[in-house]
C-alpha cells in the first residue's frame, strides 16, 4: 500500500527536484502541497508549483501557506537574494516551461488545510517538511495533539548536529531553522516522531562534476526528468548538495540512510546561535536523524529518474 504524503515546501530549486522524484514514485500517493516562505513566496511559489505539475500533468492540490516566520524578530532573516530571484522567477526551467497553470489553489487557511489533510489520512500521514516549519508549527499551535496524534511522522530536511551551518557569517544555523526558529522550536519539541535530514547527512551527497557529466550526455526519459535534468545542469552552486533531494529518495527507499537513537532537541531562537538545533539530555525526545547514506545507490536513484 501506497504511503499517504503530504509536501511542505518553500519552492526552490532543490525542492522541485525531490517534488519531481516523489511523483515519479510508486510509493508515495502525494495528497497535497503546502507552499511556506523561505526561497519564494508562498503565493508564488504556489503558481509556480502549478506550472510545474500542468506541465507533468499531475494535479495535485495546493495551498499557498504562511508569509512569515511565527517570531517578529525572525523577519529580517532571509535567503541570499540571488538565490531567492533564481528560484522566484524558475530561470532554470524557462527553457522548457510554459506560462500556463492550469487549476487553482486552495483558498483555505494552512493550519486547516494541513489538519484537514491529516484527519482524511486516518493516521497514515507523512509530511515531508523541506524549508522553514512555519506551516507545520502553525498547525500543532492550533490544534496540539489532535494534530500531532494523528501524524505518522515528519521527515525534516534541516539542522545541523557536528558540521557547521550554512547560515553567514558565523555558520551557526542551517537556513530552514534560522529563517523560523521557533517554529523549528515547536516542531522539533512536539510528540510527532521525526526523522531529521541535518547539513551532516547532506554533505555525504554533494552534487559532484562525475554526475553532471554523466546527465549532461543523457536524455530524459520523461517530463519529470527534463525538469530534473535542466535544474542540475543549470545549477550555479545553489545547492552545492543535494538537500531536499536526499529527503525524497530515504522516503522512496527508506533504507538509503540510517539513523541516530531517538533523542530529544531545541532550537535556538535568539542571538547570534539563533536556529542552532541543541540535544537536551535527560528528556524524552522524538527526533532521529540521519547518520549515515548508502551514496552509490543515491546517485544511481538520480540518474535512474532522469
Amino acid at each position: 500500500m501506497k504511503s499517504q504524503l503530504l509536501i511542505d515546501t518553500d519552492s526552490g530549486m532543490d525542492d522541485i527536484i525531490a517534488i519531481s522524484m516523489l511523483i515519479k514514485s510508486n510509493n508515495t500517493n502525494i495528497v497535497g502541497i503546502s507552499t511556506v516562505n523561505g526561497l519564494v513566496n508562498p503565493v508564488i511559489g504556489a503558481n509556480n508549483l502549478g506550472r510545474i505539475l500542468t506541465y507533468f500533468g499531475t494535479p495535485i492540490d495546493i495551498c499557498p501557506g504562511v508569509t512569515q516566520p511565527i517570531s517578529i524578530k525572525s523577519r529580517s532573516n532571509q535567503f541570499p537574494v540571488i538565490d531567492q530571484k533564481r528560484s522566484t522567477e524558475l530561470s532554470f526551467l524557462k527553457p522548457i516551461l510554459p506560462e500556463i497553470f492550469i487549476g487553482s489553489q486552495n483558498s483555505k487557511k494552512i493550519e486547516n488545510w494541513i489538519y484537514d489533510k491529516t484527519i482524511r489520512s486516518g493516521g497514515g500521514l507523512t509530511i515531508a517538511a523541506l524549508g522553514p516549519l512555519t506551516n507545520i508549527a502553525t498547525t500543532i499551535q492550533k490544534y496540539g495533539s489532535r494534530f500531532t496524534s494523528k501524524v505518522n511522522k515528519i521527515i525534516i530536511m534541516g539542522g545541523t548536529i557536528n558540521c557547521l551551518g550554512n547560515v553567514l557569517p558565523d555558520k551557526n544555523a542551517e537556513y530552514n531553522f534560522y529563517l523560523d526558529p521557533q517554529a523549528a522550536d515547536i516542531v522539533v519539541k512536539s510528540a510527532i516522531r521525526i526523522d531529521l535530514v541535518t547539513l551532516d547527512a547532506t554533505k555525504l551527497v554533494p552534487v559532484t562534476r562525475n554526475l553532471m557529466d554523466t546527465i549532461a550526455k543523457m536524455t530524459p526519459s520523461s517530463k519529470i526528468g527534463r525538469v530534473i535534468r535542466q535544474i542540475i545542469m543549470n545549477d550555479e552552486n545553489d545547492f552545492p548538495y543535494f538537500y531536499d533531494s536526499l529527503v525524497a529518495e530515504i522516503l522512496i527507499n527508506p533504507t538509503m540512510g540510517m539513523y541516530s537513537k531517538q533523542l530529544a532537541y531545541k532550537v535556538i531562537q535568539t542571538g547570534s546561535k539563533q536556529g542552532k538545533l541543541i540535544r537536551v539530555m535527560d528528556s524524552i525526545g522524538y527526533v532521529k536523524y540521519v547518520t549515515s547514506v548508502n551514496t552509490n545507490e543515491f546517485y544511481n536513484m538520480i540518474v535512474n529518474v532522469i
